[in-house]
């Protein structure tokens, strides 16, 4: 009996260190969002986004990553992947996220995906310099027929001689939504139309774009800050310490657009 007694004892004491340890552990471990304040993730269609997750010391039982942790409210826009733990943009639309750790002191954490697939109501959504850069590249998705938003301030210091968006051949004929953020570092010091865009079509329209710290230096057909060429509409746009030199002659240049033909620049301004 007293055998008996004593395995009781140490299961018990077993017991009772394992489930000190198991809650010491676990209350040790802590889970959060790495979103901001915006709580928003931007997001274009075919591309991929970790879950924006945080987990340190995490305990072997908690489960986070996991299908029945991760919840899409449109399936249709947003699909999860919890083999790589990504999520991935299917088509254009928004679609909110819950993540619901096993652990239910962390959670649920809640965020919305806005995925852009070009049209104006769902813009494709310029996060970096490499995805401005890639506006109407061959081959790329990004036409110069659809429509952009810029949705993270911008630094083009990396490009010692930008080319610009669209030209004679091809006009830019989309919509650009600067949403009154900032691009910086614009340098242009060769070619025939030069500015961000070079040439923008009678179906285009820029709006709320500022621009700081620009140099455009050399020989230039047509010179502007936001647009070389416009035929298209222009408005709440700025350009910003602007760096000019012109050399051609007869050419035309200016701190918005260089040439306008229809004129049409609402409430525009420029430091040149």
């Amino acid at each position: 009996m007293k055998k008996f007694f004593m395995y009781v004892i140490v299961l018990v004491t077993l017991l009772f260190i394992g489930y000190t340890v198991y809650y010491f552990v676990q209350n040790n471990e802590t889970i959060s969002s790495t979103l901001g304040e915006e709580n928003q993730i931007f997001l274009n269609v075919g591309e991929t986004c970790d879950l924006p997750i945080l987990w340190t010391k995490p305990y072997s039982s908690t489960k986070v990553y996991d299908d029945e942790n991760v919840e899409i409210g449109d399936k249709e826009v947003l699909s999860y992947d919890s083999t790589t733990k990504t999520l991935v943009a299917k088509a254009g639309g928004n679609a909110t996220v819950t993540i619901t750790p096993s652990n239910t002191k962390f959670g649920p954490f809640m965020f919305s995906v806005v995925v852009g697939d070009g049209t104006t109501n769902f813009p494709y959504y310029i996060k970096n310099d490499e995805d401005l850069s890639n506006i109407g590249k061959t081959g790329h998705k990004f036409t110069l027929n659809d429509s952009y938003k810029l949705v993270k301030d911008i630094d083009l210091k990396s490009y010692s001689n930008w080319t610009p968006i669209g030209d004679s051949v091809n006009p830019f004929a989309g919509n650009f939504d600067g949403n009154n953020r900032i691009i910086s570092n614009l340098t242009i010091t060769s070619g025939s139309n030069v500015g961000l865009f070079g040439e923008i079509s009678s179906l285009s329209n820029i709006t709320n774009l500022t621009l700081n710290k620009v140099s455009i230096k050399g020989e230039f057909d047509n010179a502007g800050g936001i647009v070389a060429v416009s035929r298209g509409t222009i408005r709440l746009c700025k350009v910003l310490s602007f760096d000019f030199e012109n050399t051609k002659v007869d050419s035309n240049n200016g701190g918005i657009a260089g040439y306008c033909e229809n004129l049409s620049i609402n409430n525009g301004s420029s430091d040149l």
